[in-house]
């Protein structure tokens, strides 16, 4: 980026990273810290070209991350950071980490989607940036551009559950794209270049194993597909991957609403509105309910996040596409196609998620209104006692207790008739 347009503060994001560092980073050998699949153009100088794709190559030094920043036969880069589980440590020294990025030129907005990784207690749903581009000048008619969002997924865990746990767990891929415009050399004839002017690096942490599966298999066909492995195919991948597990969610998080009404409250609708019905709501249950509101009101941000970040995604292909030479239009414009498909999709999943949060706020609200029956009947109950006592009382309004002019006290001769009629009266009322 130009140096005048640049905002960060430097030093405090460094005491930001060293901060962080520790929960953050932490390599594992033998298990790898980087890894890169390459899909290289052997013969880049010839019209005849040929592609060639290698897969989960070991990044160990700073040495093979240059060699590869600098290799422009390699077309397409896509490195992988992994993580053991969700919320642990990444798989990767904060060296070979803040190398890659210097090495890459990774602006440092990319930073914000790092820190949503590393050892946690809890999460905090607003600290997931949204998605973020960058468009930086190289000549009058090319640019780099350069991108990154979190993307948050929904998947079954397969953990064995105990009492209280979710089958569900929610988790996140970082997602960094950068796009770098080849630039023409003596050796490069006009075809060539007009055939292949960029090269696109991918950068994505813990991505899922449903999508690397996907990867290979595209990878396995890219000699004889070319957009197999095209930078726009690879985007398409990551969104199908976030968009397919929430409808699944947020039906199971629906069950779950209903499953909690039926045990605290009963099975039948009707008794909500028996005036007489006493329910016994105990801690457990109001524990319950707050969870699953908590969980919803974090998934109308989750969801909310992930709607604009899919829609600005789609203006992104679609913006970068435009600039590009195809041989074949038609899939690219597939592929923009779908992700406009998944937008819609996002939107309505949005949609749903707020019908569920109208829909836990009305049990919440239900719960709410029982305890305070509750405490209304415990009031007209001691009102019906003291009731018929009032009401004799004033109705005769006779001084039954006097005190006399030595100041002491005398009961009036006529006090039982007080007794007489209020204590049938009292039990007549009950």
């Amino acid at each position: 980026m130009l140096s005048y347009l640049a905002m960060h503060d430097s030093k405090a994001l460094q005491r930001r990273i060293d901060g962080r560092s520790p929960d953050l980073f932490k390599a594992f050998p033998p298990r790898p810290q980087l890894q890169v699949n390459c899909l290289s153009a052997l013969r880049r100088h010839e019209p005849n070209d040929t592609l060639v794709y290698r897969q989960d190559q070991t990044i160990e030094n700073v040495e093979q991350i240059e060699a590869l920043s600098n290799n422009i036969d390699n077309i397409l880069q896509v490195f992988t950071i992994r993580q053991q589980r969700s919320w642990t440590t990444l798989d990767i020294s904060q060296g070979l980490f803040q190398e890659f990025l210097e090495k890459y030129n990774v602006y440092h907005e990319f930073w914000n989607c790092a820190f949503a990784f590393g050892r946690k207690c809890g999460e905090n749903e607003f600290e997931f940036p949204s998605f973020r581009m960058r468009q930086n000048p190289v000549t009058n008619s090319s640019s780099i551009f350069e991108s990154s969002c979190v993307l948050r997924r929904a998947e079954l865990n397969n953990r064995k559950l105990t009492e209280g746990q979710s089958s569900w767990s929610i988790r996140q891929t970082a997602v960094y794209h950068r796009r770098i415009p080849i630039l023409p050399s003596a050796h490069d004839s006009d075809s060539i270049l007009d055939a292949r002017r960029y090269r696109s690096v991918f950068l994505l942490i813990s991505p899922s194993k449903s999508f690397e599966r996907h990867l290979k298999s595209c990878a396995d066909v890219s000699a004889t597909e070319e957009h197999a492995m095209s930078w726009q195919n690879i985007l398409r991948l990551l969104v199908l991957d976030t968009i397919k597990g929430w409808q699944e969610y947020m039906a199971w998080m629906e069950g779950e609403i209903k499953e909690q009404v039926r045990r605290t409250f009963g099975a039948l609708p009707d008794v909500f509105f028996d005036p007489l019905t006493d329910f016994q709501i105990n801690f457990i249950d109001r524990q319950t309910l707050k969870q699953l509101e908590d969980k919803v009101t974090e998934l109308g941000v989750i969801l909310l996040t992930m709607q604009n970040t899919v829609l600005r995604l789609c203006e992104y292909v679609r913006r970068l596409s435009s600039e590009e030479y195809s041989t074949d239009l038609s899939i690219v414009n597939t592929i923009i196609e779908e992700l406009e498909e998944h937008t819609k999709e996002a939107d309505m999943n949005q949609r749903r998620g707020e019908a569920l949060k109208i829909r836990v706020k009305s049990v919440t609200q239900l719960e709410k209104t029982t305890n305070d029956a509750a405490a209304v009947k415990v009031l007209t109950v001691i009102s019906l006692v003291y009731l018929p006592v009032t009401v004799v009382t004033n109705f005769f309004s006779t001084q039954f207790v006097r005190t006399t002019d030595s100041g002491s006290l005398q009961v009036s001769t006529g006090a039982w008739i007080l007794a007489a009629i209020a204590i049938p009266l009292t039990i007549l009322t009950i």
